[in-house]
């Protein structure tokens, strides 16, 4: 952390170097008028980033806890008029559709031209931005919001967002019922809803960011168990051997097995050997913290979040949360 401080004195004392050596003269120097943060204003700086974390805690001890938790994710060589521009920058030719270029051409076009990438990116998320702030029909009537944007290993920016919903229940406010019925109205996680090539977008691929550590569980939590409706579940204890080897076989078994848009969850559960119940409670005990689960077909397990017709207009993959904590 830098710290500037203009000529003058705290307290009726001038300052010598010593004072800024101890965190508690420090803090002072910064509570007064003398010392400022240098660096606050550079986006990569810690002092940035205190003060957009501290600005977020302003906005949920005023407004309450948000709503949804949202991300958008950048697909450049899906997006052609994107693709059509960088190649007119490069070689002032046009073509149909990105369909006719060559395999490698949109990489190279992409990774020659990341200017442009980030410029149309951004226009395209400021007009997705208004889009949800003045149609309901995507998260319900906004009250506000908060996004950050961030850059991904290849470079490419992606973004997470806080919703604030008007008159949106609130877990642990409002009954589990009512959060899990407002919920289902905005998050299907039903693939079959999306054309083919927006399904593969939505569909979780394993990367080296999933496991963080050697032999841990996907940090995303990929599978998720499917579900007759949705539902919000508390973490219990495993109660018997028993109930160990239930949940060993409800996760083995979806890591293992892809299922058909024909698979219902009474044949996934007929599969399995066990009633509803014991399902339900096996999950529970593999929770560390209050969850909730989404309606699930056993064909959506690798498939992301999403909120109503946001895929097929960000045409990139997308996630939605419901925010209980």
């Amino acid at each position: 952390m830098w710290i500037r401080i203009r000529k003058g004195q705290l307290k009726g004392r001038k300052l010598v170097a010593k004072d800024v050596k101890s965190k508690p003269n420090l803090d002072r120097i910064l509570n007064s008028d003398i010392g400022y943060m240098d660096l606050k204003i550079i986006r990569t700086s810690l002092d940035y980033h205190q003060q957009i974390q501290n600005k977020l805690y302003v906005m949920i001890r005023q407004l309450g806890p948000p709503t949804f938790f949202v991300s958008f994710s950048s697909a450049e060589h899906l997006w052609d008029p994107l693709m059509h521009a960088l190649r007119d920058i490069k070689q002032n030719t046009t073509r149909p559709n990105t369909n006719e270029l060559d395999e490698n051409e949109p990489s190279s076009l992409i990774r020659n031209d990341p200017v442009t990438c980030v410029r149309y990116y951004r226009s395209r998320r400021d007009a997705l931005h208004q889009l949800i702030s003045h149609d309901h029909k995507y998260y319900g009537e906004l009250t506000d919001h908060f996004y950050v944007t961030e850059f991904q290993n290849r470079g490419s920016e992606h973004e997470h967002g806080l919703l604030w919903i008007k008159s949106a229940p609130i877990y642990g406010q409002n009954t589990n019922i009512e959060v899990e019925q407002f919920v289902e109205n905005y998050l299907p996680t039903n693939s079959l809803l999306l054309a083919s090539e927006l399904r593969v977008l939505q569909h979780h691929c394993h990367t080296k960011s999933c496991r963080k550590r050697a032999n841990s569980n996907c940090r995303f939590n990929f599978p998720i168990p499917p579900m007759e409706a949705t539902k919000i579940l508390e973490p219990l204890e495993f109660d018997s051997d028993k109930t160990k080897e239930h949940a060993k076989l409800i996760f083995e078994t979806i890591n293992n097995t892809r299922y058909s848009e024909n698979d219902t969850f009474d044949s996934f559960l007929a599969n399995l050997g066990l009633v509803q119940i014991e399902y339900i409670h096996a999950i529970q005990c593999t929770l560390n913290r209050t969850t909730l689960l989404l309606q699930r077909k056993p064909v959506d397990t690798w498939t992301n979040n999403f909120a109503k017709h946001i895929p097929g207009i960000w045409i990139a993959n997308t996630d939605s949360q419901f925010v209980l904590e």
